[in-house]
């Protein structure tokens, strides 16, 4: 099984969004319903588009840290990084409780994910030209 997203309806009736890793853990939900369907399949594509273009903060020094001095994928990210949000009111959170189960966090799974849809931009971008 595949990373996947997955669109479902709440108990509120409306919509949401989660990104399940291939190992089943939740490591990212929209955090909030959308009214329809189609607005929480655009939030889901949104975060596709955007996430390589994310930017890490580290929350104890402040410091953003570049896309290319992110850690290599065996790198193990303690559980205890919180992951910073973009801004007060955020269209997705990293649920930093899970583990992939093989020692790294949720974090850093997103932090790969990141880095592969960044990566994919680029190859896209060198096929078009």
């Amino acid at each position: 099984m595949a990373t996947k997203f997955e669109l479902f309806q709440d108990k509120a009736g409306e919509y949401r969004w989660r990104l399940r890793h291939q190992n089943g853990n939740i490591i990212a939900d929209s955090a909030e319903g959308y009214t329809s369907k189609s607005s929480a399949i655009n939030g889901i594509e949104s975060v596709k588009n955007n996430v390589g273009m994310a930017s890490i903060k580290d929350s104890e020094t402040g410091q953003v840290i570049s896309r290319q001095a992110a850690p290599p994928a065996t790198a193990a990210v303690p559980q205890s990084t919180p992951v910073a949000a973009a801004s007060s009111t955020p269209a997705w959170k990293a649920n930093n409780a899970v583990s992939s189960g093989d020692g790294m966090s949720a974090a850093a799974i997103v932090a790969l994910i990141a880095v592969a849809w960044f990566v994919l931009g680029i190859g896209v971008i060198l096929l078009a030209g």
